[in-house]
């Protein structure tokens, strides 16, 4: 090969390798979205009971009870978790919070500071939107602590985040519930 044939090839070679990296790098950035398609009634949630607040609404499973402070409990499931001498009932399996962000910080920013950060620890972490707003989805399938929820998604809604929270057996009723989601204002 010639010097000419030779820098060419040269060229070519750190270019592919270059446009590899980069590519590498962008999509490792890119945090995995998954899509919550909502507000839909299915008809398995068309006759589920509706609950407003002046912010949001949503519907949820008739057997369940709700109390004024949002949480939701299956009859049919009770955790008992023993640590050290002490049992410990929780009492809910889906838990929705109105947490206040009069700064408007993006989900992540809000989530370094609530709770020292803790949900940013979680194993899986999926941008997502709920009814139209940003959210982000969290499950932590390493978690083994009766007092952390398994699955939690943050919804950005101005001024407040929405936190929804449910343990590991209520899962498929967590999605189901999120995919009612309405936002009033």
């Amino acid at each position: 090969m010639d010097k000419t044939t030779k820098a060419i090839f040269l060229i070519v070679i750190v270019a592919l390798a270059g446009s590899v990296g980069y590519l590498t790098l962008v999509k490792r950035q890119t945090a995995p979205t998954q899509q919550i398609v909502s507000p839909t009634t299915t008809s398995k949630t068309a006759n589920w009971e509706k609950f407003s607040t002046k912010y949001f609404s949503f519907r949820y499973p008739p057997d369940w009870s709700i109390t004024l402070d949002i949480q939701l409990r299956n009859p049919k499931l009770t955790e008992v978790y023993n640590t050290s001498d002490d049992p410990i009932v929780v009492s809910w399996n889906i838990a929705v919070y109105i947490l206040d962000n009069p700064s408007f910080l993006p989900i992540v920013s809000f989530l370094r500071s609530y709770e020292n950060g803790r949900f940013l620890k979680y194993a899986e972490v999926a941008s997502t939107t709920v009814a139209g707003q940003e959210a982000l989805s969290l499950r932590d399938n390493k978690n083994s602590s009766p007092y952390d929820p398994y699955l939690a998604t943050f919804i950005a809604d101005g001024e407040r985040i929405i936190s929804v929270v449910s343990d590991k057996e209520s899962e498929e009723q967590f999605k189901d519930i999120l995919s009612t989601f309405n936002f009033t204002e």
